[in-house]
């Protein structure tokens, strides 16, 4: 739900004092995110009962709802830099903000596990382990996720590889070594690429199996995907939170090493051979 375009759609049919909410948070969305039932009240010159009815008219139950659907408004939409301004604008001592902070962190982390289903964990590290080779896929903030992800499914031994569309050019030479048995796992949270949702549509018209971890399942990332792990991303200062995520991700690395296991033994035994190499030479360096 756009609760801004709801707003202006439904401009025409408020009553003046609806219209002085309306006008209020449209003018100030990222103020009114943030504002309890009073501040708004005051700020836009109207009882409180006559926002509980706003919110009702937009098809929404409370001013909580309200509230909340704006502070998705500015997720999606606003810029980094407004966020963290109206953050520190509204910030007050630390001591307060840690503990919400931390509060909505443990949100986030429940909001996420909430969702998780076992069978879409075992199945998504049945795709990984039989893949030819798995790419990671993510634009902006989602790039942190993959790159922690390649080096976790690295340590099992794995052809993995972040794949990069920063251009046309680089997307289209990279796409010539696409195979069907390959693998993309895509982690997307707002911004949207529009490059990146292009590209995903094209990997589904070639059949090619992808993965999704996203705020939402209807990220236009996560559309074509044969799993979706839908994580909380929500943050008061910074632009996405990246603590669920991080935690679906280790979750999938833990499935994995089991799975592995067969493939992983040798491995570990190749490098202890390597190490005693290096240590017989004082080269050694844990």
């Amino acid at each position: 739900m756009d609760i801004l375009r709801e707003i202006r759609q439904n401009y025409q049919f408020f009553t003046q004092t609806q219209k002085r909410i309306a006008d209020y948070i449209l003018a100030n969305p990222e103020l009114a995110c943030f504002e309890s039932l009073k501040e708004l009240s005051e700020k836009a010159r109207v009882t409180e009962v006559t926002i509980s009815n706003f919110a009702k008219k937009l098809g929404l139950d409370s001013f909580l709802a309200l509230k909340k659907q704006i502070q998705y408004f500015i997720q999606a939409e606003a810029s980094p830099n407004t966020r963290i301004g109206v953050a520190l604008t509204n910030m007050k001592e630390i001591d307060a903000e840690l503990g919400g902070f931390i509060d909505s962190s443990l949100v986030n982390i429940d909001n996420s596990i909430g969702k998780l289903d076992i069978k879409d964990v075992k199945k998504a590290a049945h795709l990984i382990n039989k893949a030819d080779k798995v790419y990671l896929l993510g634009v902006g903030v989602s790039e942190v996720i993959c790159t922690f992800f390649r080096l976790r499914l690295k340590l099992l031994g794995l052809e993995v590889e972040y794949f990069e569309i920063s251009s046309y050019n680089i997307l289209s030479l990279k796409t010539l070594r696409l195979k069907k048995e390959d693998l993309f796992i895509i982690v997307s949270f707002p911004q949207y690429s529009r490059m990146a949702s292009l590209f995903v549509k094209y990997l589904d018209s070639k059949k090619i199996p992808m993965i999704c971890i996203a705020d939402s399942t209807t990220s236009p990332l996560a559309k074509y995907s044969s799993v979706i792990f839908e994580c909380g991303n929500a943050s008061k200062i910074l632009y996405n939170s990246m603590i669920a995520p991080t935690l679906i991700a280790e979750i999938l690395v833990f499935t994995l090493f089991k799975e592995r296991e067969k493939q992983i033994l040798p491995l570990m035994n190749d490098i202890r051979e390597l190490e005693d190499i290096y240590k017989n030479e004082n080269l050694y360096e844990p």
